[in-house]
């Protein structure tokens, strides 16, 4: 009797200060690809609306290679102070350290989900905990608006390529058909 009071108070005492780990998620549904360009055209202005145009898994790749990139965690952790609250010596600390609480997975349905992991100190208290709840929340929310906007930057340079390249071949076509038209001038006389 007097092991098992001590086995249990001992570990009421350990659960008590142990740290507490909350976690956020969030799931994008990346859009699937469809053949119906006309459908497509109306609503490429919408986030993720210019990635309809590729394979699912072609898109979800794209997806993965922006959330683990390096750009993608020094953001994180320049927006969120993650240095200090990981109380790292640098950023390369940090991001080892971010790299282990960030989870990405494909689910079977070809959602996205997205989650991340804080822990509260040692003996934390309510307004410990309501903090770590909060980074949890702040952390995925911001993954998702940065993925949005480095999307969207990504998609506005591809826009801007492609007009560089019709503008040329234009151009191109401008000057063969002034050719032509001087060459046929010339038959003619």
């Amino acid at each position: 009797f007097r092991n098992i009071m001590t086995i249990a108070i001992v570990t009421t005492i350990i659960s008590l200060i142990m740290p507490k780990t909350f976690k956020s998620t969030a799931v994008l549904m990346p859009p699937k690809s469809q053949s119906d360009k006309s459908v497509l055209n109306n609503i490429e202005g919408i986030p993720f609306g210019k990635m309809l145009s590729m394979p699912t898994d072609e898109i979800s790749n794209s997806i993965f290679a922006i959330l683990k990139s390096r750009t993608m965690m020094e953001s994180i952790i320049k927006e969120m102070n993650l240095v200090d609250r990981y109380k790292s010596d640098n950023t390369e600390e940090a991001i080892e350290k971010l790299e282990k609480n960030l989870d990405y997975k494909l689910l079977e349905e070809g959602t996205i989900s997205v989650s991340s992991l804080v822990q509260t100190p040692w003996l934390s208290n309510e307004q410990n905990d309501n903090d770590s709840r909060r980074v949890a929340r702040e952390i995925v929310s911001y993954i998702i608006s940065e993925l949005d906007r480095v999307n969207k930057s990504l998609q506005t340079d591809e826009a801007r390529f492609h007009r560089v390249f019709m503008e040329k071949r234009y151009n191109e076509s401008i000057n063969n058909l002034y050719d032509s038209e001087e060459m046929l001038r010339l038959f003619q006389e």
